[in-house]
C-alpha cells in the first residue's frame, strides 16, 4: 500500500493508541465485507465476532479480545475431528505387558503350534547368522533383526508357519579381548587401590610386605588358557543375555526362549558329527590360504574388520626378472638380446615369495631397448610410455608380441641368488592396462588374486612370514640368514629394497606412494595378507 508524504507525517504526529485504533479499525472493515462473520485465529479455534465490538472507537489491546473470546468460547466444539476410542495418551504399562507380548512371544507361539499337514510349503524357516556375544548392540545389529523381522511377519502374513531360532556365535578372539579388556580394568583399579594403601604404610611393616608381594603376583601373574575360556563364556552369557533382552524390546519376533549358542554342549557335539560324515566321506581337506592378518593382535581379520587409511605411504619398486627362454611360438629373431620381465610392486617385501609372473593373454606386450647398455625391458604396449617416461635411454620398438604366446616363459628371482630354479610366465584375467608394467608379480601366499591365478596353475601357496609379521626359516635357504626375523613392514621391506639396488635389478623406486591401504581396526596398524593352514570342505567330491 502507497502512503505519501504528507499521510506519513500525520501518522508521525499520532499517539500509539490512536494508531492502533486507525489500523485495527481498518481491519475489521475488511472482515466485515466477507461474507463469514468468523475470525479464525488458529489452526485449532475460530470465535465469532461481537457487532458492538467493531462500532467501538475506543483505545483496546488485541490480546484482552483474545482474552475474553477463550473465556466465553469452547474451541473444541468448532473443531472437527475422527471420534475414537484410544486414549489420546499412550499407556507404557499396557504396551509392555500386553499389547507388545500379543505382537512378538505370543504371536509367534501360535504361529509355531499349527499344524503343517506334512506339506514343506507351509513352512517357512529363516536361519539366523549370530551375532557375537561380545557387547551391547549397535545399530547394524538392529537393522539386521528388524529386517529379518520384516521377512518373517511377511511369510506369517501369507499364512505359512514360521521357524525362527535367534542364536549367538559365543566363540572367537572377539569374545576374549573384552574378556580381557574387562579383567585388564579390573586389575588396574585393584593395583590401585593397593598403591594407596602401601603409600600409608611403614616399609619394614609385615602388612606393607604381604601387599607389596600381592601386587607384584598381581603384576605377573599370567592367566592359563582354561582360565581364559572360563571367563570369557561367563562374559559371552552375559553379553548374550542382555542383547536377547535389547532385541525383545524392539518387538522382535522369534523363539527367543529356546536360542541356539555355539558354546552349548548340544551344539558343538552336532557340528562335530556333521563334520565326521564330512571327514568320512574324503571332503575335508587341508590346505593354506591367504587372509588379511594383523601382526600386532597376531590374528587373521575378517573384512568388515578392516579400516581403509587413504593417506597410507608405501615405498613402491619397478623391478627387472632376468628371462631365461621364451616358448617355442615366440620368433625368436629380434629377442636375441638380454630381456628382464619388468614387474611393479607395492609390497617389496613379498619379492622373496614370488613364484610367477602374470601377464593377460589379451594384452599385446613389446620390447623397450636401452641406449646405455642395460638390458631391454618386457612391458605392456599400452603402458610402454610410462615407462619411457620414467627412463629415458630406452627405446621403442616395433616388436608386438601377443599376450597368449607369452605364457609359458621361463625367469629367475635373483633375491634367491639360484640361477637353476626358474618360474613362469602364467596368464590371470586380474591383470590390466591402467597401471604397472603388464606383468604383475605373483606370490600366490600372500595376495588374493595371486591365490586363485596359483590355484589354477598348481603353483606353491608360498608364505614365510610368522603370526607377527617376520621372515620365518621357510624362506630360501640362500636368504634365510639374512633375513629371518626381519619385520615385513619394517627391516624386512628396507632390507628387500637395499638387495634389489645391491643386485641392479631395481629398476625404479618410490618412496612416498600415497594410497589407500587396510589398516588393523583394533591396533590401528597396516595388515598384511598370509597364507595360513585352513580347514576346507571340499562339497563336490564325493566318494
Amino acid at each position: 500500500m502507497f502512503i505519501d508524504s504528507k499521510e506519513e507525517v500525520k501518522i508521525q504526529e499520532c499517539n500509539k493508541s490512536i494508531f492502533k485504533r486507525h489500523i485495527l479499525s481498518i481491519l475489521f472493515k475488511m472482515l466485515r465485507s466477507l461474507s463469514k462473520q468468523t475470525l479464525v485465529f488458529s489452526r485449532v479455534a475460530s470465535v465469532k465476532l461481537q457487532p458492538s465490538l467493531l462500532s467501538k472507537t475506543q483505545p483496546f489491546s488485541t490480546y484482552s479480545l483474545l482474552r475474553n473470546e477463550v473465556d466465553t468460547h469452547k474451541f473444541a466444539d468448532t473443531v472437527i475431528l475422527p471420534t475414537t476410542s484410544f486414549p489420546s495418551r499412550s499407556n507404557a504399562s499396557l504396551i509392555e505387558k500386553q499389547l507388545k507380548p500379543q505382537c512378538t512371544s505370543d504371536l509367534y507361539k501360535w504361529n509355531i503350534s499349527r499344524p503343517t499337514n506334512g506339506k514343506l510349503e507351509n513352512v517357512f524357516i529363516l536361519h539366523d547368522g549370530p551375532p557375537y556375544a561380545n557387547g551391547d548392540l549397535h545399530v547394524g545389529h538392529s537393522l539386521n533383526k528388524v529386517l529379518k523381522d520384516i521377512i518373517n511377519r511377511f511369510e506369517l502374513m501369507k499364512g505359512k508357519i514360521v521357524h525362527y531360532k535367534p542364536g549367538w556365535d559365543c566363540h572367537g578372539l572377539p569374545i576374549e579381548l573384552k574378556t580381557l579388556e574387562k579383567l585388564s580394568k579390573v586389575r588396574k583399579e585393584e593395583e590401585k587401590s593397593i598403591k594407596k594403601k602401601l603409600k600409608k604404610l611403614d616399609k619394614s611393616s609385615e602388612e606393607y610386605q604381604d601387599l607389596h608381594k600381592h601386587l607384584e603376583d598381581l603384576r605377573h601373574t599370567k592367566l592359563s588358557p582354561l582360565d581364559i575360556v572360563k571367563l570369557s563364556e561367563h562374559h559371552a552369557l552375559e553379553a548374550q543375555a542382555n542383547q536377547s533382552k535389547t532385541f525383545q524390546k524392539l518387538g522382535i519376533m522369534g523363539d527367543f526362549e529356546n536360542p541356539y549358542l555355539t558354546l552349548k554342549k548340544p551344539y558343538v557335539i552336532e557340528q562335530l558329527k556333521i563334520f565326521k560324515k564330512f571327514f568320512n566321506n574324503k571332503m575335508v581337506k587341508r590346505q593354506r590360504k591367504p587372509v588379511y592378518w594383523g601382526c600386532e593382535t597376531a590374528t587373521a581379520l575378517a573384512e568388515g574388520e578392516l579400516e581403509y587409511n587413504k593417506e597410507h605411504v608405501s615405498k613402491t619398486a619397478y623391478v627387472r626378472f632376468p628371462i631365461v627362454s621364451f616358448p617355442e611360438s615366440i620368433d625368436k629373431q629380434h629377442l636375441s638380446e638380454d630381456i628382464d620381465a619388468l614387474i611393479w610392486t607395492s609390497t617389496p617385501w613379498t619379492l622373496l615369495a614370488n613364484r610367477a609372473i602374470s601377464i593377460n593373454k589379451k594384452m599385446q606386450y613389446t620390447i623397450l631397448r636401452s641406449s646405455n647398455g642395460q638390458r631391454s625391458v618386457l612391458v605392456a604396449v599400452e603402458l610402454a610410455d610410462s615407462i619411457l617416461s620414467i627412463d629415458l635411454s630406452l627405446m621403442e620398438t616395433d616388436i608386438i608380441i601377443e599376450g597368449a604366446d607369452l605364457v609359458g616363459t621361463k625367469y629367475v628371482n635373483p633375491l634367491l641368488n639360484d640361477p637353476s630354479t626358474t618360474f613362469p610366465v602364467i596368464a590371470g584375467d586380474h591383470v590390466t592396462n591402467t597401471a604397472g608394467t603388464g606383468l604383475v608379480h605373483t606370490a600366490p601366499g600372500h595376495g588374493h588374486d595371486d591365490y586363485l591365478v596359483g590355484l589354477a596353475n598348481n603353483i606353491e601357496v608360498y608364505s614365510p612370514v610368522d603370526d607377527h609379521g617376520k621372515y620365518t626359516s621357510d624362506l630360501h635357504p640362500n636368504v634365510v640368514d639374512e633375513f629371518k626375523g626381519l619385520k615385513v613392514l619394517g627391516a624386512g621391506n628396507d632390507k628387500v629394497l637395499e638387495k634389489l639396488e645391491q643386485l641392479d635389478i631395481l629398476f625404479h623406486r618410490n618412496d612416498n606412494y600415497v594410497h589407500s591401504y587396510p589398516y588393523d581396526w583394533r591396533s590401528k596398524k597396516p595388515i598384511i595378507i598370509r597364507a595360513t593352514p585352513q580347514w576346507f570342505i571340499d562339497c563336490l567330491h564325493q566318494e
